[in-house]
């Protein structure tokens, strides 16, 4: 190509894009090649008014040098279409150089209009656009075209007629106007479908639409689109319907296809056809593919098509394929993942699948072979099924169940029954998940405690076990039970490895027991025959409901004295004499064991005084009486011896017997 100026001003070399002056609207009319035309200052209007000049045969005095700034196509005849207008402006009959324009409208929502319709070229440009918005050029200066909103106009440059083809209709341009055109596929009365943009390079172009639906009646409207945006109704030739038609078995055909699918080609759009068999479309190809799956629960049996239409019956055909093992999609099976132990997995066929069964095989975490019968909770388990027919297998495997069975044990039905020197504990292990398989859970085990109350109401542990569920469900405490104190003991289950379950809690007294001993037992001898006694006890260790101090002289009946107090007192005693004191405690129901002190009276100090002022006095009398007795005594001898002397001095002379 011989690179220099061309007639209209612009480098051969220089592309459009690259222009310095190349709007956007100039680009879109780039050909092919990538080669456009620029005319600076020149709106979109003025271009349309370009290019319908373009095939306008020139008049008289056409020629002269057209306005510089204009590309030049590598296409020849492409540049003569434009190059042709140019040189007709730039002669005496109109003078485009002073037109201003304003912004470009959007596209599809405005027309262009001019207020003066330029006279020197009205009779040329009459044919071209007859509408009641036709796009015209006014010689004035300083003339503005204003954006206005319309429908897009008629050109009646712009007519087609569309015939029936192969998988669907045929656009044939009557009188067209090189450019892009858009046509639009909609349903009699529907919405659109779809719209297709295809060039048109002569009046008697053509432009098939295919892949529609068959026996269908369909609304086609083709718009021419300009440089500037506008888009203008093409015209329609013919009346005829725009009706597809039929299908036939021919077109439509097997192809091969992935296991458990089925795959069909052909050049109509059947998606709708293969909908009224319920059949869902997975996939959908430009070539005209079809691949889809059996529905769920016709997946066992065979696949029939049918083929009827509403609008053309004489085409109605059937495809069946026999049903296979092929059908069955495993993905599709769905499995029951189990909940519980003995674990089971419940695979559902549908009804269509009858003769199916499926053998689960189970792993553990180190991959050994465990049965479903024989798993554990809160352990990972994979299990793979194969599936049968007829006790057969087909070769085929569902997708791994993978679980892990979580066993939440609770205690239920806690009791406490005590004596006062034990307590025992019976209850009842629930488990939602594993209550058929708790005698074969090996590491599950019981924690058992109990806390006794203090004085102070605080409570301290006396005792925990720990022990394996084979060995039972009841737990026992005889270390450190106290008679008639309150207990507050605990139940939970353990399984090795695993969080603390939730635990039981029960809280019972003991009954009561034999009291302890009076601690701190004093006795003491305030007087000589005086004893009194003095102990304590903590009230918690009378270990019965009542609190009642004895005391008591062994061996003295009737001395047994009791006290709510221990303090008691022994009066009139013996003096220097020994007593064993006991002293016991009593709770209402038991007697402790006594505590015994042995004590000795002091002797009476008042006693030796009375006996010496005896003593003295009976001496005394005693003396008296001495002294008295001699003293008679001696009186009588006097009063015998003068009693004989007067006898013998005074007794008269013994007288004889007169017979003497």
């Amino acid at each position: 190509m011989n690179l220099n100026w061309s007639l209209c001003g612009v480098h051969y070399s220089e592309r459009a894009s690259a222009h310095p002056h190349c709007s956007l609207a100039k680009r879109e009319f780039e050909d092919p090649e990538g080669w456009t035309v620029d005319a600076p200052g020149y709106g979109r209007s003025e271009w349309r008014y370009l290019a319908d000049m373009g095939r306008k045969r020139p008049g008289p005095g056409a020629l002269g040098r057209p306005a510089a700034g204009f590309s030049v196509f590598r296409n020849w005849a492409h540049l003569f279409l434009f190059l042709w207008p140019f040189c007709l402006m730039s002669s005496n009959t109109l003078t485009l150089t002073s037109l201003s324009t304003t912004t470009n409208p959007p596209i599809s929502s405005t027309k262009t209009t001019v207020n003066t319709s330029p006279p020197s070229i009205s009779n040329e440009t009459s044919t071209t656009n007859q509408s009641s918005s036709q796009t015209t050029l006014s010689p004035q200066p300083n003339t503005t075209m204003t954006p206005t909103t319309a429908e897009p106009e008629k050109d009646r440059n712009c007519s087609y007629s569309v015939d029936n083809v192969e998988f669907g209709l045929k656009i044939k341009m009557t009188i067209s106007t090189p450019g892009n055109y858009i046509v639009s596929v909609a349903e009699k009365r529907g919405p659109i479908e779809r719209e297709e943009i295809f060039l048109i390079s002569n009046e008697t172009s053509t432009h098939n639409i295919t892949s529609l639906k068959p026996c269908t009646e369909y609304e086609l409207n083709v718009t021419f689109r300009d440089l500037s945006g506008t888009e203008i109704f093409c015209d329609k030739t013919e009346n005829k319907t725009t009706k597809t038609t039929g299908l036939t078995e021919q077109e439509i055909k097997s192809i091969s296809c992935n296991p458990g699918y089925f795959c069909y080609q052909s050049g109509w759009n059947i998606n709708f056809l293969l909908s009224k068999n319920n059949i869902f479309i997975e996939d959908m190809n430009n070539n005209g593919s079809y691949r889809f799956k059996r529905t769920y629960d016709k997946m066992c049996s065979d696949l029939v098509l049918k083929f009827p239409t509403e609008n053309c019956s004489k085409d109605t055909f059937t495809i069946s394929e026999n049903f296979s093992v092929d059908f069955i999609d495993p993905e599709v099976i769905n499995q029951t993942k189990p909940t519980k132990l003995p674990a089971k997995i419940e695979p559902e066929f549908p009804s269509s699948c009858k003769d199916f069964s499926v053998e689960y095989k189970c792993s553990g975490i180190h991959n050994e072979s465990v049965e479903l019968s024989d798993m554990k909770p809160f352990t990972d388990y994979s299990c793979t099924g194969d599936i049968k027919m007829n006790n057969v297998s087909i070769n085929k495997t569902l997708p791994p169940v993978q679980f892990n069975i979580d066993c939440d044990f609770t205690v239920e039905k806690l009791e406490i029954s005590t004596t006062n020197t034990s307590i025992k504990l019976n209850w009842e292990t629930k488990s939602d998940n594993c209550q058929d398989v708790l005698n074969k859970l090996d590491e599950l085990s019981y924690h058992c405690s109990c806390q006794q109350q203090k004085g102070d109401g605080r409570y301290f542990t006396i005792e925990e076990k720990f022990f394996y569920q084979t060995e039972g469900r009841m737990c026992e405490f005889t270390s450190g039970i106290k008679p008639f104190r309150n207990y507050k003991c605990e139940v939970r289950h353990i399984y090795t490895g695993q969080k603390d379950f939730e635990k039981a809690n029960i809280e019972e007294k003991t009954k009561p027991g034999i009291p302890d001993q009076p601690h701190d037992v004093v006795v003491t001898v305030p007087e000589n025959n005086k004893i009194n006694v003095t102990c304590s006890l903590d009230y918690m260790d009378f270990n019965g409901p009542e609190k009642i101090y004895f005391a008591q002289l062994q061996g003295v009946p009737g001395s047994s004295k009791e006290n709510t107090e221990c303090k008691f007192q022994f009066e009139d005693l013996s003096y220097s004499t020994s007593y064993t004191v006991e002293v016991f405690t009593f709770n209402g129901h038991f007697t402790s064991s006594p505590v015994r002190s042995r004590v000795d009276t002091r002797y009476n100090n008042k006693a030796p005084i009375g006996s010496l002022v005896f003593l003295i006095i009976f001496i005394i009398l005693c003396a008296a009486f001495f002294i008295l007795k001699r003293r008679k005594s001696r009186n009588v001898n006097e009063e015998q011896k003068l009693f004989s002397t007067v006898i013998y001095t005074n007794m008269p002379p013994r007288k004889h017997n007169e017979g003497d």
